[in-house]
């Protein structure tokens, strides 16, 4: 008996980035191998039997992202920011939802915003709003490309920080009707290619919604990311990074809702250490 894998490559589209992926040849794995690309889908067998199949990220090529970050004015020490969204969960709920997560962070002298006006109970109104300043109108009318929208990662780029968005559906999220996607990637990592991905995998739905893919839940997908991305720069810059989690497709949303309250708890202390943010 013996365990064949192989990876493939995973990238983003030419003609359309924001919507498709490609995959490249699945490559056979010996003892080693050099991994060039920040996506990657991993296949193993014993006897032509798949035994595993998952899609990874792996943080890559960051050198010139710190060294920009101590061009000029950018070398003064500024505070990270992590931005973690959770659907449909107010700032009283989160508190009863997520109680030993919420006094962590006030343990830890976390800002509490305690006056979030929404604009709607829509996801995409509110986060339009939250990351550009707009209204959700304001978005669709003035421009014809989502890219051209003043995001606040924009400014953050500016001052030197290392910015990164993710968010665990497949759909966009922010744009809709004639106003298309990204063109590029808006941040300096952008994991959209990494969860359309994961919809390649085998799925596990509850109260139809997607609650896995492959071998792990999609919540503890993004969260990882976020782990992953705030260990790479420990001591070497700043960043911001935006994460939207959950999503309220149905009344039985918050029945998912609880089952991430210790991860999440375990996520925020594993972060906070070594001052990762």
């Amino acid at each position: 008996m013996s365990i064949e894998c192989c990876y493939s490559n995973v990238t983003a589209d030419n003609e359309l980035p924001d919507e498709r992926i490609e995959v490249s040849e699945c490559q056979h794995v010996e003892n080693n191998t050099e991994i060039t690309h920040n996506m990657i889908f991993v296949k193993c067998h014993i006897d032509k039997i798949l035994i595993y199949s998952n899609v990874h990220v792996i943080i890559l090529d960051v050198e010139h992202l710190v060294r920009r970050q101590f061009s000029g004015l950018n070398h003064v020490k500024r505070p990270n920011l992590l931005i973690i969204g959770v659907s449909a969960i107010s700032r009283i709920y989160f508190t009863q939802v997520f109680p030993k997560t919420y006094y962590y962070l006030r343990y830890k002298n976390w800002a509490e915003y305690k006056v979030f006006n929404k604009l709607s109970n829509n996801n995409k109104i509110n986060i339009a709003a939250m990351l550009t300043g707009r209204t959700y109108l304001e978005l669709d009318y003035n421009t014809t490309h989502i890219s051209n929208s003043p995001f606040i990662w924009t400014d953050f780029k500016k001052m030197g920080y290392i910015t990164a968005y993710a968010k665990d559906s497949i759909d966009n999220g922010i744009a809709r009707s004639h106003v298309q996607s990204f063109r590029e990637p808006p941040t300096d990592f952008y994991f959209r290619s990494y969860v359309i991905a994961t919809h390649m995998l085998p799925k596990v739905m509850m109260n139809s919604s997607i609650y896995c893919t492959g071998p792990e839940s999609t919540v503890e997908r993004i969260l990882n990311v976020a782990k992953d991305y705030s260990t790479t720069f420990i001591g070497k810059s700043t960043f911001e990074a935006t994460l939207r989690i959950g999503d309220n497709k149905d009344s039985q949303y918050f029945n998912l809702v609880g089952k991430i309250k210790g991860l999440n708890k375990k996520l925020v202390s594993e972060i906070c250490e070594k001052e990762r943010i």
